[in-house]
């Protein structure tokens, strides 16, 4: 599975320079086997990789699900399958197809039918408010939509505002579709994806992402990490972990956050010896918090921390729980730039400061730090941080003046652009960066980039507020979390379930603040601006609702209130108050579910608590599970006595 060296002149932007403690652990960074598969022809499309090891290893395992497994000539045929459909109801002309479905195998799928039509993906999430979808079909101009069965009512739904945009439900694929490939006419572009982020303007905006950008970000993930075909990578949405396996021929294994409970992460790891994860930090120690001390994931070798904050307690679990053998890898990207810093952490290593470094430079990618007039700042100051690469998105699509704005040309190289990120960074002496902050007042929470404002326009389309200021708020879990300060028009607040009503169906679920707080005037800068650094305040007193408070009636209720209120912060805290309305999230269903587990000897899984969100739904789940448990100890306790007769 060796590729051929065909781009001679791309071989040194995959070559890592790293300095010699970094080196040390990179050199060991091998699967046991001993075997990796190196990248290096930049200028193959990541489908031309996994086309030539579906042809030349089709036996290979590929994908494993909960209910099922794919080789790599099955996934191959079944995208070729769908690849044809797409080409009767869509077209050969090249652009965008959007994609809404549920299952991790089907998305693996419709992403590569798509690319072998020579189109690109338009990924949606079911999570998604109605509203949000609508917008963002009308700004890709999707040809058509994927969807499958559970989604089927929503996007004909989205049909009503756009008539001309065709369905195709992969559930209900024509059985006289041939599974040989397709033969498109048409140019291959250069265009993989179009991924939606929060935007400025108060609506998100489409990332124009490349199949050469994907093509580098494994080839120099390579280099650093020695990825092979006896790699398994935990799959759970299109990242690097996606297409470093159709690339090199690893095996995907796929769980989903969104929908198996997080204690059955760890048996998963264990269970299909996973050896390399991405996981947020949060979900890491979440993870953890169910295990008993005696657990070691022996063949997970690498582990990446992505999308928050790492600290040192993460490190120190990282060292408990896993073999000494293992790596732990911190990274620093955008969706513009893709990954382009790693720091590398070893067993018997210790972190100098609380906060994992981002780490050093990819190869391929130049970054530099600049101040507000543009010039570079010294070692240890802080700056812009400027991506440099031949490796950049295209941009935002229509959205020319953005693009302009934050991709630049500042070289001879006409293929180099540079992407203006808006973080602030700082390099030491070796040239390790540490992150320090925003320049604008974007925000990271839970993993997702979020742009304030857009949150702050749909509290003020409300109709309920006269000022609104959102920001970010670290909690004594080092968990961010989003917070709005508002003041309000009326003289009695609006209750906060309605809030959060109104704003999911505008806002997808991570952008709906956890807390609301309510002033008399927001505290203000001499320049007339809110100062945003004086919002600090935080209540624990329960919100206002429309549901009355009710006490808790048994001591099953008591147990579970105390629970919630010690996880939530929030007192007192009524039978029939909603998780979310008291500021619950994923992060805080998961310790929800851990502590009930631990106290009730039972199993609860997310999707139950989000479907039934109160202290007395959970009661009654807890009730029923000890009944069953108390009924089948009786059948197995007649069951010996009749043995014994």
């Amino acid at each position: 599975m060796m590729t051929t060296i065909n781009n001679p002149q791309s071989i040194a932007d995959i070559i890592p320079d790293l300095p010699p403690s970094q080196e040390a652990i990179r050199c060991r960074a091998f699967h046991p086997s001993g075997e990796w598969t190196p990248v290096h022809d930049l200028n193959q499309s990541p489908l031309a990789y996994f086309e030539n090891n579906a042809r030349q290893h089709p036996h290979q395992l590929a994908l494993i699900m909960p209910d099922r497994e794919y080789r790599y000539g099955e996934l191959d045929a079944s995208a070729n399958q769908l690849a044809h459909e797409i080409l009767h109801r869509f077209g050969d002309q090249p652009g965008a197809v959007a994609l809404l479905l549920n299952r991790l195998d089907q998305l693996a799928i419709a992403a590569l039918a798509v690319w072998k039509t020579h189109k690109y993906i338009a990924e949606l999430s079911p999570a998604e408010p109605f509203a949000r979808l609508e917008a963002m079909l009308g700004d890709a101009q999707a040809q058509g939509l994927i969807t499958d069965i559970e989604n089927w009512e929503v996007s004909q739904a989205l049909l009503i505002t756009h008539s001309r945009m065709q369905l195709i439900n992969i559930d209900l694929l024509p059985e006289n579709n041939t599974s040989d490939k397709p033969i498109v006419l048409c140019p291959e572009g250069n265009i993989s994806k179009l991924a939606y982020t929060s935007g400025s303007t108060g609506q998100p905006k489409g990332i124009l992402q490349t199949h050469k950008q994907r093509v580098h970000d494994v080839a120099a993930s390579n280099e650093f990490f020695h990825i092979g075909h006896r790699d398994r990578f935990l799959y759970a949405l299109l990242g690097l972990e996606f297409f470093a396996s159709i690339i090199t021929g690893a095996t995907m294994v796929a769980f989903d956050l969104k929908k198996q409970p997080i204690s059955e992460l760890a048996h998963c790891l264990l269970k299909h010896r996973v050896t390399s994860a991405r996981l947020k930090p949060t979900v890491f120690r979440r993870m953890l918090d169910s295990l008993g001390a005696d657990v070691c994931f022996s063949d997970l070798r690498l582990l990446h921390m992505v999308g928050e904050t790492i600290h040192t307690q993460d490190a120190l679990l990282f060292q408990r729980y896993c073999a000494r053998n293992s790596i732990m890898v911190g990274t620093y990207g955008t969706s513009e730039t893709q990954n382009c810093r790693y720091f590398l952490l070893a067993h018997g290593q210790q972190l100098q400061q609380d906060r994992f470094p981002a780490g050093f430079a990819k190869a391929g990618i130049k970054l530099s730090l600049i101040d507000e007039d543009g010039n570079e700042v010294k070692v240890g100051q802080t700056g812009e941080i400027v991506i440099t690469t031949r490796y950049l998105a295209l941009g935002y699509l229509r959205q020319p003046e953005l693009t302009a704005q934050k991709f630049k040309a500042l070289s001879a190289d006409e293929n180099e652009m540079a992407y203006y990120t808006g973080d602030l960074g700082r390099l030491d002496n070796e040239g390790c960066l540490f992150i320090i902050g925003r320049k604008d007042s974007r925000l990271k929470i839970h993993g997702n980039t979020i742009e304030p404002v857009e949150v702050e326009n749909a509290l003020m389309g409300m109709g309920l507020f006269k000022e609104v200021a959102v920001v970010g708020h670290i909690d004594d879990q080092l968990v961010n979390i989003l917070v709005a300060y508002v003041v309000c028009l009326q003289p009695t607040p609006p209750p906060a379930n309605i809030i959060r009503e109104v704003l999911s169906q505008a806002l997808p679920a991570h952008m709906i603040p956890t807390r609301y707080e309510f002033l008399p005037s927001l505290p203000q800068l001499s320049n007339g601006k809110v100062n945003r650094r004086a919002l600090t305040q935080l209540s624990e007193s329960r919100p206002e609702l429309t549901m009355p408070y009710l006490a808790p009636r048994d001591a099953i209720e008591q147990a579970l209130v105390m629970i919630w209120q010690n996880i939530l912060k929030v007192s007192p805290i009524g039978i029939h108050d909603h998780f979310l309305d008291l500021g619950g999230d994923s992060i805080r269903a998961t310790q929800v579910i851990v502590r009930v587990a631990q106290q009730f000897d039972c199993e609860i899984s997310p999707q139950t608590l989000l479907a039934q969100p109160t202290i007395a739904d959970m009661a009654q789940v807890i009730t029923q599970q000890q009944i069953k448990q108390t009924d089948q100890q009786t059948l197995e306790r007649w069951l010996d006595e009749i043995e014994q007769l």
